[in-house]
């Protein structure tokens, strides 16, 4: 009864759904490294990601929500809103995503505190802070990598986001982890920054890669938004 309403649903849930799963499986093989340096090191990432998550869940829930309001102003044919939304969504993200990393950042000892028990020792909560001193300050580029992925969902573009979000978050994480990194105890890149590093360096690569292919996409988009707005009109 709806076949073509159902069709562009899986068009977009379809890319996202996948994008989930493989993101899985890229992180699952990181964590299978950090598990090399022994209880001590898993119990930090542990502690930090949890930490890191207040940080990614504000970000990714103004992206989400961004999502469902470039998607109705494309539908309406409303190209100025889309246009307005693209700065409006990104400068959220980015914005909140830095303040929140540098208040959690600043909140490092009590918030390791109250996940141990504060039962750490000094050198746990300088390996805590390693890792939190490199990520929390640069999430919000994660935040601007997942709303302008969910800004071309709305745009009705999922399959090509899909991929370069899963070569540049999955497939090149996992070659940073096996010729980057380096197992070997002796070797200069063998520290669990360098590991962690490979987080900020695939948020930028695959935001610009975005980009890109919305400026490749631009002067298609913006025909399909005019041929909604009269379509808009003509059914009211």
């Amino acid at each position: 009864m709806y076949k073509k309403e159902t069709i562009e649903i899986l068009k977009v849930g379809i890319p996202s759904g996948l994008q989930g799963m493989i993101f899985a499986v890229s992180n699952m093989i990181l964590q299978s490294t950090v598990n090399t340096w022994g209880p001590r090191i898993v119990e930090v990432n542990a502690d930090c990601e949890s930490i890191e998550n207040f940080c990614y869940t504000s970000t990714f829930s103004i992206a989400q929500g961004g999502s469902a309001f470039i998607s109705a102003n494309y539908g309406k044919g409303e190209a100025k809103n889309v246009k307005k939304l693209i700065f409006i969504i990104e400068g959220t993200c980015m914005s909140f995503g830095l303040l929140i990393g540098m208040f959690l950042l600043s909140l490092n000892v009590p918030l390791i505190s109250a996940y141990t028990g504060g039962k750490a020792d000094s050198e746990f909560y300088l390996l805590c802070f390693e890792r939190l001193s490199l990520l929390l300050p640069t999430y919000f580029l994660c935040g601007a990598m997942d709303s302008f992925t969910n800004f071309l969902r709305g745009l009705n573009r999922a399959a090509i986001p899909m991929i370069i979000s899963i070569f540049w978050a999955c497939i090149f994480r996992l070659i940073w982890n096996y010729f980057v990194y380096s197992p070997e105890p002796n070797s200069i890149m063998h520290s669990t920054l360098i590991l962690y590093t490979c987080y900020p360096v695939s948020w930028i690569a695959s935001l610009l890669s975005q980009m890109i292919y919305y400026f490749i996409e631009r002067k298609k988009i913006y025909r399909e938004i005019e041929q909604n707005k009269l379509e808009f009109q003509n059914a009211q």
